[in-house]
């Protein structure tokens, strides 16, 4: 029997990536009065223009490191989850996207560094790198050029929205209790071997 992770069980928080002080007061309301473990959520960040790479490549990974840190009930409870969205082309690499690349290859390290730091306190941190995702943003992309990217996805054809939040939750589970410092793509076989 295959279990199901219903998104409405699994408790998360969204707050703005960049404002710490928003994200910190979103993390205490959370954590107040709570004896189960908490999962933390980074916002996926898009694409940014090339001149921007040099502040938002270290920025992105600096801000999900200091929301990380800003979680601190999860070390006094002694449990909890990490998760951060990063993206099939921060394993792969791609053409002309060279700053957006490297800032989700950025947040493996840190995850996996992470992961190797709060495990001791029973907490785990794990990246989801989905590939390319049927969205508002995909679905404006000229016919041509989505083609070209399902020819490269051996399953042929896009991920869903719901596809990435399954993993997600899975991940939030207990059911992950023993899974730390993994990348587990969502990418229909695109990134096979990373």
């Amino acid at each position: 029997m295959r279990p199901t992770y219903p998104r409405r069980t699994v408790p998360y928080y969204l707050a703005p990536l960049w404002d710490a002080a928003e994200f910190q007061r979103a993390v205490e309301a959370k954590l107040k009065g709570r004896k189960n473990s908490t999962r933390a959520r980074g916002k996926n960040s898009g694409m940014s223009p090339m001149e921007e790479a040099a502040t938002n490549i270290p920025k992105e990974v600096r801000a999900r490191l200091k929301r990380a840190r800003a979680a601190k009930g999860m070390l006094r409870l002694r449990r909890g989850r990490l998760i951060f969205i990063s993206s099939v082309v921060g394993l792969l690499g791609s053409g002309g996207q060279a700053n957006y690349a490297a800032s989700k290859a950025g947040l493996v390290g840190l995850a996996r560094s992470l992961a190797r730091e709060l495990a001791s306190r029973n907490i785990t941190c794990n990246v989801v790198a989905p590939g390319f995702v049927d969205t508002d943003m995909t679905a404006a992309l000229p016919d041509e050029r989505k083609a070209a990217i399902l020819a490269q996805v051996p399953l042929g054809r896009l991920a869903t929205a719901d596809e990435v939040a399954g993993v997600v939750a899975f991940l939030a589970s207990d059911d992950a209790a023993y899974v730390t410092g993994a990348v587990i793509p969502v990418d229909g076989g695109l990134g096979m071997g990373h």
